[in-house]
């Protein structure tokens, strides 16, 4: 077995034994591929919001997400399609990072309430 042989099979063994992260999960699930450049601001966030998060978090969130969303769609009525690019991809990729915030609380909101086993 060649070192890039025995390299590739460590990584891979590594992926499979991994448990996943949840907010590496949540960011998949809300459309943010890891290559994006803002990919770790993204995760950033959820993890600072997930650890500051207070009982009325969810609803600041669903708050903000529509704002950006309104933001989002005025922006395109109002403007050719060719007009403020950057505005645009900002603000899609601030409703991605927002719905992957509001993916980490239902989450763990719905880990809370599970009932818990007892021995």
């Amino acid at each position: 077995m060649t070192k890039t042989e025995f390299l590739q099979t460590m990584r891979q063994t590594k992926t499979k034994t991994a448990p996943p992260d949840p907010v590496a999960e949540v960011l998949r699930r809300a459309g943010i591929p890891t290559d994006v450049p803002y990919y770790a601001g993204a995760f950033r966030n959820v993890e600072q919001a997930l650890a500051s998060r207070k009982p009325q978090s969810m609803a600041f969130w669903q708050v903000y997400l529509l704002s950006m969303c309104g933001q989002l769609e005025q922006l395109e009525r109002t403007a050719e399609p060719e007009d403020k690019p950057q505005e645009r991809q900002l603000l899609r990729s601030g409703i991605r990072t927002v719905q992957a915030v509001l993916y980490a609380l239902q989450d763990t909101e719905r880990t809370e309430n599970e009932p818990r086993e007892t021995a």
